[in-house]
């Protein structure tokens, strides 16, 4: 049995309205940490017809949900994942798939050899679902033949940085849970499910910003990493940080896969191999231990489950 708070079951009101009323595909905008998969299994739960295709871009995505719903329901959902295949006579409504696997022409007439069975496809981190992605539009496209199928985007992040438009994927937002909001009303942060953000600024004086090139409104990508990169700029990032961080583990974000590798070497040797970092690109110059390749996914369930349990106090991203 699971409970909902009040702003979960509001979604879950507005998103299944919103669907059943004509509109063929939808968003909702939850905050991370905010329940977007508890939320949107209990839409799936509430569907009343077809069958549910969950799709997700990381396998850790395509396990959550599965487990959840295992938890809520007692049943085992299908996978499509891999070496995982979901079977010719499933017992459970549900399917849990990643796009990876499930978007090439052959698996996804395997899986579902009548696309019509599938009434409601809900895409996690659905940021990603933009028109050109071919992944996502190709078992989309599979999938429309069924007139009465409808789409739920997942997201906590609707704005891309490179400005390209879920609009074209999703035509209007069922809901929209902000993490704080100015004028007092409903959020995340102000109803108290999320703490406040405590910001403490760093500055780099060293960081020579009159050389960095301005495009679109932000810094030039390439000039930036390239002047994170510098020693005495990764320096004066690292020591604040691990001074404002104590003993508390941390999540840290670079310019880029170099500097991201570099920081995570500086807070080894103050550390003793307390960090590590995860890409999905590992370029040569950067092939040393602590650097992990997120499309290996032993190595990546390794690093991920030692910052877990503790074995790391860093972890570096892009």
């Amino acid at each position: 049995m699971s409970y909902l708070r009040d702003y979960q079951d509001v979604c879950c009101n507005e998103s299944l309205s919103i669907l059943g009323n004509g509109s063929e595909s939808a968003l909702m905008v939850m905050p991370t940490g905010t329940g977007k998969t508890q939320t949107f299994l209990e839409i799936a739960d509430r569907w009343p017809q077809g069958k549910v295709l969950v799709l997700a871009h990381r396998e850790e995505l395509v396990w959550q949900p599965w487990e959840r719903w295992h938890q809520k329901t007692g049943e085992h959902g299908e996978i499509e994942m891999g070496e995982f295949r979901r079977s010719s006579h499933p017992r459970s409504k549900m399917t849990f798939a990643s796009k990876d696997s499930l978007y090439r022409e052959k698996r996804l007439k395997r899986a579902f050899p009548d696309p019509k069975e599938v009434g409601l496809i809900i895409i996690d981190e659905a940021h990603h679902a933009v028109q050109n992605n071919k992944t996502y539009q190709r078992i989309i496209d599979y999938f429309s033949v069924n007139p009465d199928l409808r789409i739920l985007g997942a997201t906590a992040t609707p704005d891309r940085t490179d400005e390209q438009a879920l609009g074209q994927t999703f035509e209007s937002v069922a809901f929209d849970y902000p993490l704080m909001d100015p004028s007092g009303g409903p959020s995340a942060i102000g109803d108290g499910w999320l703490v406040p953000i405590q910001q403490e600024i760093v500055t780099v004086d060293d960081i020579q910003f009159n050389e960095i090139k301005v495009q679109g409104g932000d810094f030039q990508g390439k000039a930036l990493q390239s002047e994170m990169m510098r020693e005495v700029v990764l320096h004066k990032v690292a020591v604040p940080t691990m001074e404002m961080a104590g003993d508390d583990q941390c999540m840290v974000f670079a310019a880029g896969i170099q500097p991201a590798s570099r920081l995570a070497e500086i807070f080894n040797r103050k550390m003793d191999g307390r960090a590590f970092c995860l890409v999905s690109k590992v370029p040569a110059s950067e092939n040393y231990q602590h650097v992990v390749n997120s499309r290996d996914k032993q190595a990546r369930k390794r690093a991920l489950q030692g910052f877990a349990k503790g074995f790391y106090q860093y972890a570096v991203n892009v």
